[in-house]
């Protein structure tokens, strides 16, 4: 199973093949509506990655900022949340294409 798996107030989130499977149903969902230029099909993965880095810096930028105790289980969740995509893009890196 995948580290992401039973993240601190996440449920069951699946092995890496099954995130991979979501990922790929959400990006075509979103597609029906507008499809993907062939400008933009490439930045998908860096952009999971942008986000994923990004939410875990607001966490600790937020307590360093104002001087309050991390929150601890915000951070796990969020570093996993990042490793989930690392992995995701490791796993399939036709993701990027």
């Amino acid at each position: 199973m995948h580290p992401y798996v039973n993240a601190p107030g996440g449920s069951d989130r699946g092995t890496v093949a099954d995130l991979m499977g979501r990922l790929r149903s959400g990006l075509a969902a979103y597609a029906a509506d507008r499809p993907w230029s062939a400008a933009e099909r490439p930045l998908v993965g860096p952009m999971l990655l942008r986000e994923a880095l990004r939410r875990l810096a607001t966490v600790l930028a937020a307590a360093e900022e104002f001087g309050t105790p991390l929150a601890v289980d915000s951070v796990r969740s969020r570093h996993a949340a990042l490793v989930c995509v690392l992995d995701l893009l490791a796993y399939d890196a036709s993701i990027l294409a």
